[in-house]
């Protein structure tokens, strides 16, 4: 049998890995790009419990500090607002005051799980 590689081939490989690279974008931290447009945080919290929403104000001042433009919430509770207690829309108005006065915008995740 005959080996019909070249000595190059494995070279020509590495090229081709390093443009395809570059031209991606993965090099653009060592190139000083520009930062993105926006910047998204998913937090996953109940919003029924005090201390949860505490964090997430944390949360959210930290995101805001660290250039972040919006939020994507998601909590089982926003699929049943009928059956939740008063505390949690106290603590959701907390939260959503909290991010309107660091301007991060603020998305809710609405979907059921599992089959239809």
């Amino acid at each position: 049998m005959t080996n019909s590689r070249t000595p190059l081939q494995p070279l020509r490989h590495l090229v081709a890995a390093v443009l395809l690279l570059r031209s991606s974008g993965v090099y653009a931290a060592d190139q000083g790009a520009a930062p993105y447009r926006e910047r998204w945080v998913y937090c996953s919290a109940n919003l029924q419990v005090d201390k949860s929403a505490d964090d997430l104000i944390a949360l959210i001042e930290r995101a805001g500090r660290d250039g972040y433009t919006a939020m994507l919430l998601a909590d089982y509770k926003l699929q049943i607002l009928d059956r939740v207690i008063d505390r949690y829309f106290h603590n959701a108005e907390r939260v959503k005051a909290q991010g309107l006065r660091i301007t991060l915008g603020c998305l809710r995740a609405l979907g059921k799980r599992g089959l239809p």
